[in-house]
């Protein structure tokens, strides 16, 4: 009978260990569908996803917003970007190629949606131009709640601020060769020069989900 026990016990071990492991990849690839799969729609052979650092902050934490652009046509393609200039992106909003980013909190009669914008100054950034071959990439990364984010009712250098609360994130990434002038228009007519298209479209980027908390453990 002790033996039994002995076998019993050990069987129940390994289906605590078995289930253990399945929950932990299924959580693996649950974070990795969220994170890697979720493209936007394709426009002209382009395509866009946009993810934070983290899915929980604390109430003043930096929240990173990446953004990546993916080329999934047959040609090479010219995208606008945001011109770094070897300044640290914790300071500053580098996404001057983005038209704006929607959050939005609440649902139905509590629904509130903030539109954010890059401050326009040539100060900070400047944007550029790249050439992606097919299936390439580029990845551009921000701090959101930095004073280089302001709603659009706001005229002043002010962040906005993330009040604790679960927060939905959009990056609507737009262009219009017309309507660009100076350096743009110039690296636009250059790609146009050696055959190369220029990307013009506009794309809305998946959802990302956060949650900011009153500075509690994580």
């Amino acid at each position: 009978m002790k033996r039994i026990h002995i076998v019993l016990s050990i069987v129940f071990l390994c289906w605590l260990t078995c289930q253990s492991d399945a929950g932990t990849n299924a959580f693996a690839a649950e974070k990795a569908t969220q994170s890697k799969t979720n493209w936007s729609d394709t426009v002209e052979g382009l395509r866009l996803r946009i993810w934070t650092d983290k899915e929980a902050y604390q109430t003043n934490e930096a929240i990173r917003l990446s953004m990546e652009l993916n080329n999934v046509s047959s040609q090479e393609l010219a995208v606008v970007t945001a011109h770094m200039g070897g300044r640290n992106p914790d300071d500053r909003a580098p996404l001057y190629d983005v038209e704006k980013v929607i959050v939005s909190t609440g649902h139905g009669e509590m629904l509130k949606t903030w539109e954010l914008y890059p401050v326009d100054s040539q100060m900070f950034s400047i944007q550029g131009m790249v050439s992606l071959q097919p299936n390439g990439t580029v990845i551009e990364t921000s701090r959101l709640n930095s004073h280089f984010w302001r709603p659009q009712s706001e005229g002043r250098l002010v962040s906005f601020q993330f009040p604790s609360g679960t927060y939905r994130i959009q990056v609507v990434y737009a262009f219009e060769k017309p309507k660009d002038l100076g350096f743009v228009k110039r690296w636009a007519d250059e790609f146009a020069a050696k055959g190369i298209k220029c990307w013009a479209g506009k794309l809305v980027s998946n959802t990302v989900e956060i949650r900011v908390l009153d500075n509690v453990t994580l």
